[in-house]
């Protein structure tokens, strides 16, 4: 099985940058094989297995690519003619060639990239460039600062009612426990590792639950999608713990929720 998706570039490399992708080769028992047609682009791609990042140049007839152990890759895709602006070399020379990406830019540039690229969890494997790119040296680098999708999973969906104590009652016969954290304002059950909240305020209703996704930085994350389009609903607070949350409105109306919670642990999860 191969699995394999594009995203648009950030406006700042639109110019250039024709995609971002990523791909994940997963053998079953056999060699992944799949065929790769001309395009007249050039990609520069980084692997678990190949860390530090290579260059696929332009090719002039089809490839076929055989993968025997499962593979991740982050790539991105440049405009025809555009990775000329990236690279101090004429582009024919990287015709049907695979150099390995220090060899076209100082290691400690490409070093820089590729540590930035995989500080997070490789499971992961969805990547934004949201940078600028510099000019250094009359050529054009990109930023070792790359910005990742940082929504990691579900954390925690939350349920207003009109009245708290028999909503407390009737979720603890449901959930067949009571809450572990108790107070006027707020009651969480624990459920599988994830969390449950009952609040007194809100309006109760089949559009009531508002459920939030776990985020590590969620300053940064509530900044970037506002940019990618969504505004600010309800702003950054800390309810105690360390734990803080957020709600965004999305571009068609919806709310979205994030939760920082340091006291989340997967382990529970089941």
């Amino acid at each position: 099985m191969h699995l394999y998706q594009e995203f648009p570039p950030h406006p700042a490399l639109a110019a250039h940058v024709a995609c971002l992708w990523t791909g994940r080769a997963l053998p079953a028992g056999a060699p992944v094989r799949h065929r790769i047609l001309p395009d007249n682009c050039i990609d520069i791609l980084w692997q678990d297995r190949a860390p530090l990042g290579f260059v696929a140049g332009m090719m002039s007839r089809a490839h076929r690519v055989e993968t025997a152990q499962p593979t991740l890759t982050v790539a991105v895709r440049f405009l025809p003619g555009a990775a000329r602006a990236f690279f101090d070399l004429p582009l024919q020379a990287l015709q049907d060639a695979h150099p390995a990406l220090d060899d076209l830019w100082p290691r400690h540039e490409a070093e820089a990239l590729a540590a930035a690229l995989w500080e997070r969890e490789q499971s992961v494997a969805i990547f934004h460039f949201y940078n600028t790119p510099a000019r250094r040296d009359g050529m054009m680098r990109f930023s070792p600062t790359l910005e990742t999708v940082m929504i990691n999973g579900l954390r925690t969906v939350k349920y207003p009612v009109a009245d708290l104590e028999r909503a407390k009652a009737w979720f603890t016969e449901v959930l067949g426990a009571g809450p572990y954290f108790d107070q006027p304002f707020y009651v969480g059950f624990s459920v599988g590792g994830f969390e449950l909240g009952l609040v007194p305020d809100g309006t109760p209703g089949t559009a009531g639950a508002v459920v939030y996704w776990g985020v590590d930085d969620i300053e940064a994350e509530v900044a970037r999608i506002v940019r990618l389009g969504a505004t600010e609903h309800e702003a950054i607070q800390e309810v105690g713990e360390g734990i803080k949350v957020a709600e965004l409105k999305d571009p068609f109306g919806n709310v979205l929720g994030l939760i920082l919670n340091p006291l989340f642990d997967p382990a529970a999860v089941r």
